[in-house]
């Protein structure tokens, strides 16, 4: 398998395509990939070779490090333990400062798990605050503003018919 920056792993067809319904295409049609034997990833080699590591051990020891770089991997190569292991460490670094952010990248991975915690923490006392922050003015997805005041009004709603 080859990095986005050429840095080559030797793996086994086997492995991968066991873990991942993606990579089991590439071997199973008739791609390049099924001739060559080399997947060309779109991954720099430090989140390719992390996302090997998770194929081969199910552990990801950069998860901390790195949540939105293996999100959008594990996303792609439907890794699903993968994906939940970054929603869990995105959630641990949550603040104010990067809600919106977190947000915009659970929205964009359909991580809906982390999206919804995020919206909850964003409801929970913390909108006011979200709104003075450079990611609220650079969000660009009126549907994702449409979605976090719905998701405050309707808490507000709830709580004014108890």
């Amino acid at each position: 398998m080859k990095s986005a920056d050429d840095v080559e792993y030797k793996v086994h067809k086997a492995v991968l395509a066991s873990r991942s319904a993606v990579l089991k295409a590439h071997f199973e049609h008739n791609t390049t990939e099924c001739h060559t034997n080399i997947v060309n990833s779109l991954l720099d080699s430090d989140v390719l070779k992390e996302v090997l590591t998770f194929i081969y051990s199910d552990k990801a020891p950069r998860v901390d490090e790195i949540p939105e770089k293996l999100l959008g991997a594990a996303d792609y190569y439907q890794l699903s333990r993968l994906k939940s292991l970054c929603e869990e460490a995105l959630h641990k670094k949550l603040t104010v400062d990067s809600a919106i952010q977190t947000l915009q990248l659970a929205d964009l991975h359909s991580a809906t798990a982390l999206k919804e915690l995020t919206l909850e923490f964003i409801k929970d006392g913390q909108a006011r605050l979200i709104t003075k922050t450079e990611g609220w003015a650079d969000i660009k997805s009126i549907e994702l503003i449409k979605t976090i005041y719905e998701y405050i009004m309707n808490d507000d709603v709830d709580a004014e018919l108890q």
